[in-house]
């Protein structure tokens, strides 16, 4: 019995990590098409960008609160936002302890978004916010 429980044990976290690169390597895979599509001009290309919902406002205080008292001048994230308007990848353009990291990805996890809209059907898009 026990060996049938640890065995489960190990597929479960077998499976679970396999999850998490595939979702890891999505997320590399989609930040490079943004990053070819975008370069560096200054460019729409949804009819209607994604928006962020006004509920989320108690987050970005708090995350403009905790980022200020780590006493940084400008952290840059990068989100993949999908058709319901959910962040499900980031991308954070600072050197920061994976602890911190960790800490404002839950919370941007948090955000609810209007997604982008492209002939008025919800399509997945980058967004990018700065503290």
């Amino acid at each position: 019995m026990v060996r049938i429980i640890v065995l489960f044990f190990v597929l479960f976290t077998c499976v679970q990590i396999n999850i998490q690169s595939q979702d890891t390597l999505n997320c590399e895979k989609v930040f490079r098409y943004y990053d070819d599509l975008l370069s560096d001009k200054l460019i729409f290309i949804w009819e209607t960008p994604p928006s962020l919902k006004k509920c989320s406002n108690k987050i970005i205080e708090y995350l403009n609160k905790e980022i200020s008292q780590l006493g940084l001048e400008t952290i840059m994230v990068n989100m993949i936002i999908d058709t319901a308007g959910t962040p499900r990848c980031f991308r954070i353009n600072q050197q920061l302890k994976l602890e911190t990291k960790r800490v404002i990805i839950d919370k941007l996890k948090q955000l609810k978004f209007n997604p982008a809209l492209q002939r008025e059907k919800p399509v997945e898009s980058i967004y990018t916010l700065k503290f």
